[in-house]
């Protein structure tokens, strides 16, 4: 596996034998060499506990158990193989209602010439698994125009939708400068709408044309429906944008790399090339590339993979998820001042200073934003919630000297 090639041989964490499987059965298609390796790993698991919520939390279930229920199933305890398969089917029937409102919807939209396309969630789990079971979603994501934006929220809102935040209005036309997006859920509680018109929130300097790309939107028969999308070229690019968003701390949005890569393997690289160079995105695409090579074999180009050598900076960030990737208990801790400082790991991915600012804003605003925590600390009159911003930053001090103190007592000692 390309898993115990560069990545690996750069300082990354050692995976548990529980890790390895997850990595090795995400995927749709195996390889007769992972296929073997699964068997033998599954010998080695001595928590099966801890490698049922890992893939419960990385959204990669249905194929763990695919590839287990299909390799090795009499070497799985069977509590947790049944208990896989009872997930794997609430997953299936979750998505196929997803799927069903997304088509409901649409035709709704596009009643009153909303033009809507679908990214991510049932399209992605079709068009790049093969599969609409196989690929967790939770909500879903369509993209317009913006200046269609108010047009759909009212619609939906007309239909069974509310809004999913109490937002004032002042607070939400922020949300949609600032995120480009508006979120709504279903009266009944169990559908998720997000309108985008834009992929990425402003700080995160993605630039690629919406209006561009909404004229070369292709459609997919999904669900006896047909439902507009994006071609994979461009989607490659949105993916590794949405995993660099965030951190790319789950394992499936990975995998979607590997599977649209694999699905789809006569792209025109120049062409992609070209394109992420235009809009300043190189090192967001190179990153989503090499993990999905790295941890999922995924096939990348060798003139892909040239320049992607000729970034250590890339290559960094990369050792750097993949030690992160797992590390749960320390995520969990994590408070939003030191989130943000593990953010500024991904600033390096701008392109330029001019790209760059915005980011280190965003994340100095994270660190410094006030907490529950803060709150319950001082009772501040409502019209001075700013006093709470000097709470904030007066811990966050306090913090930081405590632990250069401590770091100092460590090195008299030694």
């Amino acid at each position: 596996m390309a898993l115990e090639g560069s990545v690996r041989q750069r300082g990354a964490r050692q995976y548990s034998a529980e890790e390895k499987v997850l990595l090795c059965c995400a995927r749709t298609v195996l390889s007769n060499a992972t296929a073997a390796r699964i068997r033998a790993l599954v010998g080695e698991i001595v928590d099966w506990r801890y490698l049922v919520e890992t893939a419960v939390r990385h959204g990669v279930l249905p194929l763990i158990y695919r590839n287990l229920d299909r390799i090795c199933p009499k070497s799985v305890p069977q509590t947790v193989l049944s208990h896989l398969k009872h997930e794997h089917r609430a997953t299936a029937t979750r998505n196929l209602r997803l799927m069903a409102e997304l088509l409901r919807v649409s035709a709704l939209l596009e009643v009153y010439e909303v033009q809507v396309t679908s990214f991510k969630g049932p399209t992605l789990a079709i068009s790049a698994y093969d599969d609409i079971s196989l690929r967790e979603f939770s909500d879903l994501d369509l993209f317009v125009r913006d200046c269609d934006i108010a047009k759909a929220k009212e619609i939906l809102l007309a239909d069974r939708y509310e809004p999913a935040n109490a937002l004032s209005p002042r607070q939400e036309k922020r949300r949609l400068r600032v995120q480009g997006s508006y979120e709504l859920i279903d009266r009944a509680g169990e559908v998720a709408i997000e309108i985008h018109t834009a992929f990425r929130p402003k700080w995160a300097g993605f630039h690629l044309d919406p209006e561009q790309l909404l004229n070369r939107r292709e459609w997919i028969s999904i669900g006896g429906g047909r439902i507009a999308c994006f071609p994979p070229a461009e989607m490659l690019l949105i993916l590794c944008a949405h995993g660099a968003t965030h951190d790319w701390n789950r394992l499936l949005w990975i995998c979607d790399i590997a599977e649209l890569l694999r699905s789809n393997p006569r792209l025109n690289w120049a062409s992609i090339l070209e394109a992420s160079e235009r809009i300043r995105n190189n090192r967001t695409l190179f990153l989503g590339l090499l993990l999905a090579r790295n941890l999922l074999d995924a096939t990348v180009p060798q003139l892909v993979l040239d320049a992607i050598e000729d970034d250590r900076g890339t290559t960094a960030t990369a050792s750097t998820v993949c030690n992160w990737l797992f590390d749960h208990e320390s995520r969990c801790r994590l408070t939003p001042g030191t989130r943000s400082l593990r953010g500024f790991q991904f600033v390096k991915l701008r392109e330029n200073l001019r790209e760059k600012i915005p980011h280190i804003i965003h994340l100095l605003h994270l660190a410094v934003t006030p907490t529950d925590e803060d709150r319950a600390l001082v009772a501040c009159p409502k019209g001075l919630y700013v006093l709470y911003f000097l709470v904030r930053l007066r811990r966050l001090f306090l913090k930081a000297f405590r632990k250069t103190a401590s770091v100092r007592r460590k090195g008299n000692i030694g």
